[in-house]
């Protein structure tokens, strides 16, 4: 049976005579994890024997229920789909053919970027692994994603597997598996976009002065944990990645080399996004000044080195992403002014809304600091927040 967790009873306020339990039932899609969530309710009065074959019952039948939708735990080895497939010289079947695609990306993709191809093909995998890809048509596809938006898939999780798709049929096609891509004409799901919802969450430049000025007293590592994302816009890998040799602090600039991040329970040093380095310049005397304090602090533990990450937790293991959440979590239980829904990348976010709104730094030199390879791709990303500019610009205009 696949695993679950069952919450510490609770009583209802409103229900006097009953207690709830909750039952959640993790599954994961495209490799990151998600919970299915059933709540009981129990009468006070039902004695224990009554009450454990009681909830026993419900558990096997919810959980068979949620298998039988294709809801597929970590300990399925579906989940693994490809790690059971033979690399062939002529493939053949759909995980075949992405067996081999994968096996050719590899060497020229970042670990990161080919983590998620695997997992996201091993879920495809999962539903037409062992059709031949010369069968396969447009129909088929076209009623697998409908399974998926029923299944209560995102639109952008079901969009990346529609391209990922696209893309191994224009591989088979290329290598002569295929006489042509059976999908070729067809067009990616359309979705009309909920403007208020589809906006990240970003800071005001009030809100970041706010926030500056109340952790201020904070321990310094938490000060500087919350500047560097802030004052660079860089990714939480590369943070990760920075060591003491990447600032220069005489000529003021970051140098970003490198990511790091978890790969099957290692850690792995790679290029950061699109394989290019870059140079992050320091432009703020507050954030200069927080750096040499927090490197000073470090001085009496030896982790100020050249080769020393900059950021280490406790047991001396990098600031990989969770770590970095749970500081925030308690930063944001501590200071009120600190927004509920910051999170690591939402520093990078606010860093460019900030360069490119309210402080008018040309989108071309905000492009080269993020790391973007193309302008178009920041202004696509980011314009929720000009949009916002303008909305303010325009209140209580009149002609």
């Amino acid at each position: 049976m696949a695993s679950y967790l069952v919450k510490k009873p609770y009583v209802y306020k409103d229900c006097p005579g009953y207690i709830g339990v909750t039952l959640l039932y993790p599954y994961y899609v495209c490799g990151k994890r998600y919970h299915k969530v059933k709540r009981f309710r129990i009468p006070l009065d039902m004695d224990e024997k009554e009450r454990e074959i009681f909830l026993r019952n419900k558990k096997r039948e919810m959980i068979e229920k949620w298998q039988s939708e294709g809801y597929v735990t970590v300990r399925d080895k579906s989940n693994r789909y490809l790690e059971h497939v033979e690399l062939k010289q002529e493939p053949e079947t759909f995980a075949e053919v992405a067996k081999h695609y994968l096996n050719h990306k590899k060497k020229e993709v970042s670990v990161m970027a080919y983590k998620a191809k695997y997992n996201i093909f091993c879920e495809l995998c999962n539903a037409m692994g062992e059709m031949k890809m010369k069968d396969l048509r447009g129909l088929d596809i076209q009623n697998y994603l409908d399974r998926c938006f029923e299944k209560g898939l995102t639109y952008n999780t079901v969009t990346v597997y529609f391209g990922n798709i696209k893309t191994l049929f224009n591989y088979a096609e290329v290598l002569g598996i295929i006489e042509r891509n059976p999908i070729s004409k067809m067009r990616r799901p359309k979705k009309q976009k909920d403007m208020a919802n589809s906006r990240p969450f970003v800071m005001t430049l009030e809100q970041v002065e706010e926030m500056l000025k109340a952790i201020e007293n904070d321990p310094i590592f938490d000060k500087a944990m919350i500047y560097v994302p802030l004052y660079t816009g860089m990714r939480i890998g590369e943070i990760t990645g920075l060591k003491w040799k990447d600032i220069d602090f005489e000529n003021r600039k970051i140098f970003v080399r490198r990511a790091l991040h978890i790969w099957e329970g290692r850690v792995v040093e790679h290029s950061p996004k699109n394989g290019e380095q870059r140079v992050v310049p320091i432009f703020s005397d507050r954030f200069l000044n927080v750096l040499k304090e927090y490197k000073e602090s470090l001085h009496e533990m030896e982790r100020d080195g050249e080769e020393e990450l900059v950021f280490m937790t406790v047991k001396d293991k990098p600031l990989f992403d969770p770590a970095f959440g749970k500081r925030l979590k308690k930063m944001k239980a501590k200071h009120p002014e600190i927004p509920a829904e910051m999170h690591a990348h939402a520093f990078r976010h606010t860093f460019t809304s900030i360069m490119i709104n309210r402080k008018n730094v040309n989108p071309v030199y905000v492009a080269k600091i993020l790391g973007h390879k193309r302008i178009e791709i920041t202004l696509f990303t980011y314009n929720h927040t000009m949009i916002e500019d303008i909305e303010r610009a325009v209140k209580g205009l009149e002609f």
